[in-house]
C-alpha cells in the first residue's frame, strides 16, 4: 500500500509518494519518470498537471488547495494553476513539470496543503513512533506564531483557565495551541481553521497524543463562526488578524460568541513605524497577501467589538530576542519547516522586522463587556 496516497489521476488510480518513487494504492512502484494529472480543478477551470518522483532521475511536488489561488515558492519557481501549484526546481523553463531532484520530496513538503505528510515524514524521520507519540514531540513544529510555544504558554497563563472552561481556538492552524490548553488544563476546547488540510492535520494530531475526545475541530471562517451566542469563556486568538482585511468583523464575532465577563487573548504581530518589512514573512508570500495595521488601529478595532482591554503588552524586544535565539540554534528535525514552505527565510524576514522597527509583538486581554 502506497504510504502517502495525495492525488487521484485520470485513470481514477489514487497514487502519491513513497520513499523512493511513486506508488499506486494497489501499492505497485511505478519506475521512471511518470505522469499524471489530478482530477481536481482550479477557480480558473483549469486542471492541475504534474510530473510526480519516479525511480528517475526526477522529482517534483505536488500542491493543493492555496488560499485566494496563491502561489508558493519551492525551490527557485512555483508555477501556478488556478488554486492549484505545483512547485519544485525547473530543469527546463519551458517546460512546466520538468523537475531535477534539487528539492528532494523526502526534505519537505510541496506547500501548507500536505501538512499531515511532511510532519509525519518528519516524526518519523527522527525516530519518533507514532503509536507512542508524546505531546513534548511535538513542541517544535505545532505553535506557528511569533515564539512559538513560550508566547502560548504566556498568553495562556494570563486567562484564568480551569478544567470547566469552555475554549475556543480561533485559527487553531494544526492545533498546537488547542492540545496545549487541552492537556494542561484538561477543558474541552474548540479549535477552528478555515484551511481543510491544518484541520485534517489537527484531527490526526490530535488522536496521535490522546486528546481527541477533548477537541473538537471544525473547518470554518472565524469571521463567520458557526457557533451559538455565548458559547465560550475564553477564546483565543494568535497570529490570525494579519490575514483578515476586516479587523471590526473578526473581533465582532469573536465578542459574541463569548460569555458577558469572557476573555479573548489575542498575540498578534502589527505593523511598526520602521517602513515596510520584507516579505515573505509567515503569514503572506507578498504584501498584497497581508493586512498589518498599526497598534492603535488594532486596539480601536477590539475595543469598538465590544470588549474592554485588561492588558496590553508591547513584547516586540522579548519576541525579537526569542526569534534570534531560535535563528541561531541549530535546527530541529521536527520543526516548523517541515510543514512550511520557505519557513526560514520567512522567519529571517519576521525576526529583522522586530528587530527594526517594522513589526511589533502585541499581546492582548480584552473582556466582553456586559450586554
Amino acid at each position: 500500500m502506497a504510504e502517502d496516497l495525495v492525488g487521484v489521476g485520470t485513470d481514477g488510480v489514487r497514487f502519491g509518494f513513497g520513499g523512493d518513487g511513486v506508488y499506486t494504492e494497489c501499492g505497485a512502484k511505478q519506475p521512471g519518470l511518470v505522469q499524471r494529472e489530478i482530477d481536481v480543478r482550479g477557480a480558473d477551470g483549469l486542471q492541475l498537471s504534474a510530473w510526480v518522483p519516479g525511480a528517475g532521475d526526477a522529482a517534483a511536488h505536488l500542491g493543493g488547495e492555496l488560499a485566494a489561488g496563491m502561489a508558493r515558492h519551492f525551490g527557485e519557481q512555483c508555477l501556478p494553476v488556478g488554486e492549484m501549484a505545483v512547485g519544485g526546481r525547473m530543469r527546463n523553463p519551458g517546460s512546466a513539470g520538468d523537475f531535477t531532484q534539487d528539492h528532494a520530496v523526502g526534505s519537505a513538503v510541496a506547500c501548507q496543503c500536505h501538512a499531515r505528510l511532511g510532519i509525519e515524514r518528519a516524526l518519523i524521520a527522527a525516530g519518533r513512533d507514532l503509536g507512542s507519540l508524546r505531546l513534548a514531540d511535538l513542541a517544535l513544529v505545532e505553535d506557528f506564531h511569533t515564539m512559538g510555544r513560550i508566547a502560548t504558554y504566556q498568553l495562556a497563563e494570563l486567562t484564568g483557565l480551569t478544567q470547566h472552561s469552555r475554549v475556543l481556538d480561533a485559527g487553531s492552524g494544526i492545533g498546537g495551541t488547542a492540545r496545549f490548553i487541552a492537556d494542561r488544563c484538561g477543558c474541552p476546547v474548540t479549535a477552528v481553521d478555515l484551511t481543510a488540510d491544518y484541520c485534517d492535520t489537527a484531527e490526526w494530531l490530535n488522536e496521535l497524543v490522546g486528546l481527541e475526545d477533548r477537541i473538537a475541530v471544525h473547518r470554518a471562517d472565524v469571521t463567520a463562526l458557526p457557533f451559538a451566542d455565548g458559547s465560550f469563556d475564553v477564546a483565543f486568538s494568535q497570529h490570525v488578524q494579519m490575514n483578515i482585511a476586516d479587523k471590526d468583523l473578526l473581533y465582532r464575532e469573536a465578542r459574541r460568541v463569548l460569555v458577558p465577563g469572557g476573555l479573548l487573548a489575542i498575540w498578534d504581530v502589527t505593523a511598526g513605524s520602521g517602513g515596510d518589512p520584507d516579505y515573505p514573512l509567515p503569514w503572506a508570500e507578498q504584501p498584497e497577501q497581508s493586512h498589518l495595521v498599526t497598534p492603535d488601529a488594532l486596539r480601536e478595532a477590539i475595543e469598538t467589538a465590544g470588549l474592554v482591554i485588561e492588558q496590553w503588552n508591547d513584547l516586540t524586544e522579548q519576541a525579537a530576542a526569542t526569534m534570534r535565539t531560535v535563528l541561531a540554534s541549530p535546527p530541529d528535525s521536527v520543526g516548523l519547516h517541515a510543514f512550511v514552505p520557505n519557513f526560514a527565510e520567512k522567519a529571517e524576514n519576521l525576526t529583522r522586522g522586530l528587530a527594526d522597527g517594522s513589526l511589533r509583538a502585541i499581546q492582548v486581554i480584552a473582556r466582553a463587556i456586559q450586554s
